[in-house]
């Protein structure tokens, strides 16, 4: 089996010449899955409402946060 990252390497290789024209196309694929990944991550992990920690807050204090934005408007 492949005891060693030295033979896993070869394979992966080896893999990668066998796949021929088809590789490159799917190498593209791949990045830009994790690109679009990545960056959806990154944009959920600074929306303002989790920064904000709404998500915490008791139903009550969501109604009046609600209640005093409508208000207001």
């Amino acid at each position: 089996m492949l005891n060693n990252p030295h033979s896993l390497y070869l394979e992966a290789l080896r893999v990668w010449t066998a796949g021929g024209w088809l590789m490159l196309p799917l190498l593209g694929l791949a990045v830009f899955m994790y690109y679009t990944a990545l960056d959806l991550y990154l944009r959920l992990r600074m929306h303002f409402l989790l920064r904000s920690q709404v998500y915490q807050l008791s139903d009550e204090a969501l109604k009046s946060a609600l209640s005093d934005k409508l208000t207001t408007d």
